[in-house]
């Protein structure tokens, strides 16, 4: 036996590792723009805060008609809600929810 030979560790695959898949261009041609919204999941792990408080937060929104708690939109009952970032950024820094404006009617 000579000390040229070297371990071989399994076998090795006859197909290629494919690259990560590109992300969706935006409009322009130019990199990818995250959303602004994001799911509830989402929020939790930005926020650094458990899925079911993320929860509570929104629906303390709707129980106090917006005086606290975190703004979210739901299209229906039982849909997912989607969070804007810089809500949930006023909600981490423990400000007032961001009020929706209504149009004066002339």
């Amino acid at each position: 036996m000579t000390g040229d030979a070297s371990p071989t560790k399994g076998p090795v695959p006859t197909h290629p590792i494919p690259p990560p898949r590109p992300t969706k261009p935006s409009v322009d041609g130019g990199a990818a723009i995250p959303s602004p919204w994001m799911t509830v999941r989402e929020a939790a792990a930005y926020t650094r805060r458990h899925k079911d408080t993320v929860l509570r937060a929104l629906r303390e929104y709707q129980r106090t008609d917006g005086r606290s708690g975190l703004r979210g939109a739901q299209p229906k009952p039982h849909a997912c809600y989607r969070i804007r970032r810089d809500d949930a950024d006023r909600w981490m820094a423990g400000e007032l929810p961001a009020r929706a404006r209504r149009l004066a009617h002339a």
